[in-house]
Protein backbone atom coordinates (compact mmCIF):
# COMPACT_ATOMS: atom_id res chain seq x y z
CA UNK A 1 0.00 0.00 0.00
CA UNK A 2 3.11 2.39 0.51
CA UNK A 3 3.56 2.24 -3.37
CA UNK A 4 -0.08 3.20 -4.19
CA UNK A 5 -0.11 6.16 -1.52
CA UNK A 6 2.78 7.58 -2.84
CA UNK A 7 1.56 6.84 -6.47
CA UNK A 8 -1.71 9.09 -5.28
CA UNK A 9 0.31 11.89 -3.75
CA UNK A 10 2.83 12.15 -6.87
CA UNK A 11 -0.35 12.01 -9.20
CA UNK A 12 -1.92 14.80 -7.18
CA UNK A 13 0.49 17.05 -7.20
CA UNK A 14 0.95 16.57 -11.03
CA UNK A 15 -2.35 16.91 -11.60
CA UNK A 16 -3.10 19.98 -8.94
CA UNK A 17 -6.34 18.07 -8.36
CA UNK A 18 -6.64 15.18 -5.63
CA UNK A 19 -6.31 11.65 -6.43
CA UNK A 20 -7.70 8.68 -4.98
CA UNK A 21 -7.44 5.24 -6.51
CA UNK A 22 -10.43 3.32 -5.60
CA UNK A 23 -9.59 0.02 -4.40
CA UNK A 24 -10.82 -3.53 -4.18
CA UNK A 25 -9.53 -5.65 -1.54
CA UNK A 26 -9.40 -9.79 -2.82
CA UNK A 27 -8.35 -12.58 -1.52
CA UNK A 28 -5.42 -13.82 -2.24
CA UNK A 29 -4.89 -16.38 -5.27
CA UNK A 30 -2.53 -19.47 -5.48
CA UNK A 31 0.50 -17.88 -7.21
CA UNK A 32 0.23 -14.32 -5.90
CA UNK A 33 3.41 -13.77 -3.88
CA UNK A 34 3.29 -12.05 -0.28
CA UNK A 35 6.54 -11.36 0.16
CA UNK A 36 9.82 -11.00 -1.97
CA UNK A 37 13.52 -10.81 -0.71
CA UNK A 38 16.67 -9.51 -2.66
CA UNK A 39 19.92 -8.60 -2.52
CA UNK A 40 21.65 -6.79 -5.23
CA UNK A 41 24.77 -6.32 -3.57
CA UNK A 42 26.46 -8.70 -5.92
CA UNK A 43 25.24 -6.81 -9.38
CA UNK A 44 26.38 -3.45 -7.52
CA UNK A 45 29.77 -4.34 -7.07
CA UNK A 46 29.75 -6.03 -10.75
CA UNK A 47 28.19 -2.90 -12.64
CA UNK A 48 29.68 -0.40 -9.70
CA UNK A 49 25.81 1.45 -9.90
CA UNK A 50 24.05 1.75 -6.67
CA UNK A 51 20.47 3.30 -7.12
CA UNK A 52 20.18 6.34 -4.77
CA UNK A 53 16.86 7.95 -6.05
CA UNK A 54 14.28 7.46 -3.28
CA UNK A 55 10.66 6.08 -4.34
CA UNK A 56 8.46 9.16 -4.42
CA UNK A 57 11.15 11.46 -6.04
CA UNK A 58 11.02 8.68 -9.02
CA UNK A 59 7.35 8.48 -9.20
CA UNK A 60 7.28 11.86 -8.90
CA UNK A 61 9.85 12.75 -11.95
CA UNK A 62 7.84 10.14 -14.29
CA UNK A 63 4.21 11.32 -12.92
CA UNK A 64 4.97 15.04 -14.16
CA UNK A 65 6.65 13.33 -16.78
CA UNK A 66 3.50 11.15 -18.22
CA UNK A 67 0.87 13.98 -17.37
CA UNK A 68 2.75 16.20 -19.49
CA UNK A 69 3.31 13.70 -22.49
CA UNK A 70 -0.50 12.66 -22.37
CA UNK A 71 -1.93 15.93 -22.60
CA UNK A 72 -2.92 17.88 -25.66
CA UNK A 73 -0.66 20.96 -26.44
CA UNK A 74 -2.75 23.73 -28.25
CA UNK A 75 -2.01 22.33 -31.81
CA UNK A 76 -3.36 19.13 -31.00
CA UNK A 77 0.23 16.80 -30.93
CA UNK A 78 0.78 14.29 -28.27
CA UNK A 79 3.46 14.65 -26.44
CA UNK A 80 4.26 18.12 -25.92
CA UNK A 81 4.59 18.77 -22.27
CA UNK A 82 1.77 21.64 -20.32
CA UNK A 83 3.41 24.75 -19.30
Amino acid sequence: MVFIATLERCLSRSLGEPVAFTKTFEALKPGDVTATYAANDRIQAAIGFQPSTPLEEGLQRFTDWYVGFKSLSDDGRRGVPRQ
